[in-house]
């Protein structure tokens, strides 16, 4: 009997023991489960047969933009949306569906963008006793959508301009080819002072309006990320020369004093982008002549930082005139793309309002500031810092001498390359007048037939031609001679990197339309032709 008791004893011992441990097993459970419940990313609600919302967790809430004890309680077919509502009968009458639009709180001033997938839940006796939903709230990645359609959209666009000004500036520079080239050509004839100074305007105007095309497609560029710096090694006094003897006799003709201040902690040479160096400060002494009536323009030059574990330095560089100065409220906009200074309609001075914009854009390229200090009437100080490196060995350094540009006196022979008829008459016109004999061809496929070996010094190549276009003649060209003399390409194209794309292609220097008399003889001279 004592063994039966103890028996029975231990056996209610062990299922006791059983028991608990189901318990916590099922305790356990339950809290992992719980667990999920409330930290799922993803809404998740119940909903009983009638339609009532007996529970959801903290995301649903936070979905649906509300409280949790505004919700639970809540009939999903009462809802404001006929779609939501019927799925929801779908639902309860044993489908799964899967809904997706916009859900209008009915407790709180929001709609909320959402995925949901409601599955019902069974009984044995294949009655629905509710169902579950899950929610996901889709307004990050719509907007993630929305911002990458706007992106490609903004690609799109930008690939688009940069198409259409490439074009239109090619076929804007086309004709001034030949304008310019007549306009240079009508300067060495024997012409009255009066028709003297009619060429002269014609000039300046058609300078401008390559200057502004220049403008153009340089705000371009930089906008869409294609502007490159390119550091080369150079003497700093070479920098201030080329301004003065740009702006020496531009100053003088308005009777301005034009002077150069370089401070004796200057290095000898650096390490930077001189072409763009230039640009700046081209820019700077252009608009302070031009807005100069009296007085003086002053070019300035300082070190103001070295580091002291490198080469690199900050120079400082003004240009500081006596002209009409900038109101305060002004000065703001200067350096915004397009901004003027004066009024819309009674503007004194011209300009495309791109010059002060595109400087800035190049001196963040060149790892400065830049800025304006300007009282009314009294004059401006335009600034900017940039970073280079210093060079120690002037050995490293190119010879900066200005070379004086001359058409030379060797009568060389040219076979010149073009479609155009105006720019066949023109540019074979201002060759000639260079003393030089010209042989025209009007395309690719012309050229290769007229080529003999020996017969030629150089060949001015176009790029844009029917029939076979000039990167196509002249690698044809090159089977053709191994010792092929110089090919110039010559195109209206001027965005950055069209002349090293095409030199890349097999033409061995380029020209870009207008053309001018200097520069032809400059790669002349480069390749010791004359």
């Amino acid at each position: 009997a004592f063994a039966s008791t103890a028996a029975s004893i231990v056996a209610q011992v062990l299922t006791n023991i059983r028991r608990k441990e189901a318990e916590n097993a099922l305790r356990r459970s339950e809290e992992k489960y719980r667990l999920i419940f409330e930290k799922s990313p993803l809404g998740v609600l119940h909903f009983d047969e009638e339609g009532f919302i007996t529970e959801c967790n903290d995301r649903f809430v936070s979905i649906i933009g509300s409280s949790r004890d505004a919700i639970v309680g809540l009939n999903i077919t009462k809802l404001k949306d006929k779609k939501l509502v019927n799925y929801a009968n779908k639902v309860l009458a044993g489908d799964s569906v899967i809904y997706e639009g916009n859900y209008e709180s009915v407790t709180a001033d929001k709609v909320t963008p959402i995925r949901a997938l409601f599955s019902p839940i069974i009984k044995n006796n294949s009655t629905v006793e509710g169902a579950i939903g899950i929610v996901e709230d889709r307004s990050d990645y719509l907007a993630k959508e929305n911002l990458e359609k706007q992106v490609a959209v903004a690609r799109e666009s930008a690939k688009f301009k940069q198409n259409f000004l490439a074009n239109m500036s090619h076929e804007i520079r086309t004709p001034l080819t030949g304008i310019m080239g007549l306009i240079e050509i009508m300067q060495k004839s024997d012409l009255s002072p009066e028709m003297q100074e009619y060429v002269k305007i014609l000039k300046s105007s058609g300078e401008n309006l390559t200057e502004i095309i220049d403008q153009v497609l340089d705000f371009s560029k930089i906008e869409a990320g294609k502007v490159e710096l390119r550091p080369t090694v150079f003497k700093l006094e070479s920098l201030f020369e080329n301004a003065r003897v740009l702006f020496d006799s531009l100053c003088y003709k308005k009777d301005l004093k034009f002077k150069i201040i370089t401070e004796k902690n200057l290095p000898d040479t650096i390490s930077a982008d001189i072409k763009r160096l230039s640009q700046v400060i081209n820019n700077m002494l252009s608009n302070a002549v031009k807005f100069t009536k009296k007085g003086s323009v002053t070019l300035k030059a300082g070190l103001i930082a070295r580091q002291e574990d490198s080469d690199d330095i900050v120079i400082k560089i003004e240009v500081i005139d006596t002209g009409v100065g900038i109101p305060p409220e002004k000065q703001e906009k200067l350096f915004t793309p397009f901004a003027q200074i004066d009024e819309q309609d009674t503007r004194a001075y011209e300009g495309t309002g791109l010059g002060l914009s595109i400087c800035k854009e190049l001196v963040n390229m060149l790892g400065g500031e830049i800025g304006v200090y300007s009282k009314y009437k009294q004059g401006s100080t335009f600034w900017f810092t940039f970073t280079a490196k210093e060079t120690k060995s002037e050995t490293k350094a190119k010879k900066e001498k200005k070379k004086t540009v001359k058409s030379g006196s060797k009568k060389i022979k040219i076979l010149f390359v073009e479609d155009k008829i105006v720019n066949q008459k023109v540019v074979k016109l201002m060759l000639q007048s260079m003393g030089h004999e010209v042989v025209l061809a009007k395309n690719g496929l012309e050229a290769l037939e007229l080529y003999k070996p020996g017969k030629f010094d150089v060949i001015l190549m176009d790029i844009q031609m029917p029939v076979m276009d000039g990167v196509t003649a002249t690698n044809e060209l090159k089977k053709k001679d191994q010792k092929l003399p110089p090919v110039i390409g010559l195109s209206a194209n001027a965005f950055e990197g069209d002349r090293e794309k095409y030199m890349a292609k097999g033409l061995d220097e380029y020209l870009t339309k207008p053309v001018k008399e200097e520069d032809f003889v400059k790669i002349l001279q480069k390749f010791n032709i004359v």
